[in-house]
């Protein structure tokens, strides 16, 4: 039976780490930084079209945890004044034709400092869960050993596959 070179890839679970220790069990969900590449409309005399060109910018990343209680000792670290290292380690479920192919990890490490301090909202008869706003100057994901993506906005480093897509502009202006 061939399986037709199709390949499907699923996460459905993580367990994130603050500063090398487990929160399992504490964080409900975590959105991580989305990287958002900052371009500039360009048109010129002659073209009949606008354009969108790359400005070698990256806006700033934000993300999210959900923790499902407050925990003091979370707290106590997370704060504006000091970037703290957070992973997302998961698992990527490889099937096929003939079931699960493979297990591959998938990591991805965050530079983040919270932009609030919840304080709970409470409700009768519910769980009280602290949602904490980040801001992250370093993300780098990790699929299987090998890098997808690392940007680091103190260094100027951005690297896709492990291709420095900054190597000209830095040995331009630096």
């Amino acid at each position: 039976m061939s399986n037709n070179g199709i390949e499907i890839h699923k996460i459905t679970q993580a367990v994130l780490y603050l500063d090398g220790k487990s929160m399992l069990g504490k964080a409900e969900t975590v959105d991580l930084p989305e990287l958002k590449f900052m371009f500039e409309e360009f048109k010129a005399l002659g073209m009949i079209g606008e354009i969108e060109l790359p400005t070698n910018a990256v806006d700033k990343l934000e993300g999210k945890i959900k923790m499902n209680s407050l925990y003091g000792d979370v707290a106590r670290q997370l704060t504006p004044f000091r970037y703290k290292q957070i992973q997302a380690r998961s698992s990527v479920s490889v099937h096929n034709s003939m079931g699960r192919a493979s297990e591959l990890p998938l990591v991805t490490f965050m530079t983040v400092a919270v932009k609030n301090m919840p304080l709970g909202k409470f409700g009768d008869k519910k769980n009280v869960d602290f949602e904490y706003d980040l801001t992250c100057i370093y993300v780098k994901q990790v699929l299987d050993g090998v890098d997808i993506v690392e940007y680091d906005a103190m260094a100027n480093i951005f690297k896709i596959g492990g291709e420095d897509m900054l190597a000209d502009y830095r040995s331009n202006v630096m």
